[in-house]
């Protein structure tokens, strides 16, 4: 079995041994047209249902992180920030979302965020994209995107091939 890592314990572990759930995307009214939730009532559901972590991921913006992190923290929850990204490949679009693993992390979404809402076709490059993966995690999206066509269609070459590129662009 896999045992978390001990510097996360206390965050995902309900009683020895047993791991809590954590939302690793969570959209708030900052995601428009996608989510009516605001920062306040995602809090008070994590503290709710127990949840000792949970992640906020708008699309392509940060304008609840900070909200996020005080109210969490008040809660005693631990804040996990990140954004949901859009990337065109070879006249495909893949979906992401990216968690800060620390501070530099934080600051490299904010930084997407920005070029993001200053360009005319709010997408990345994968090399855009791997330029700031190193204090990011990334998990790839099926939302709405070439990966949804690909499961949806059945086609388990173009899924094996894009993740066998995905894994070689962020080897963590």
């Amino acid at each position: 079995t896999k045992r978390v890592n001990p510097r996360f314990e206390s965050i995902f572990l309900k009683k020895k041994g047993e791991v809590a759930m954590v939302h690793l995307h969570i959209r708030s009214a900052y995601t428009l047209l996608k989510s009516t939730l605001s920062i306040e009532r995602i809090v008070s559901l994590c503290r709710l249902h127990g949840y000792r972590a949970a992640a906020l991921c708008d699309f392509q913006v940060l304008h609840g992180a900070m909200k996020f992190i005080e109210r969490c923290q008040k809660e005693n929850i631990h804040p996990v920030i990140g954004m949901e990204v859009k990337v065109n490949e070879d006249q495909n679009t893949y979906g992401f979302y990216l968690l800060a693993k620390d501070n530099q992390g934080y600051q490299d979404l904010c930084v997407l965020s920005s070029v993001l809402n200053k360009i005319d076709a709010p997408t990345l490059s994968m090399e855009e994209l791997m330029i700031y993966s190193p204090h990011l995690i990334v998990i790839s999206s099926c939302d709405d995107n070439t990966l949804e066509q690909y499961l949806l269609q059945e086609k388990s070459e173009q899924l094996t091939s894009f993740f066998a590129y995905a894994k070689q662009c962020f080897r963590e």
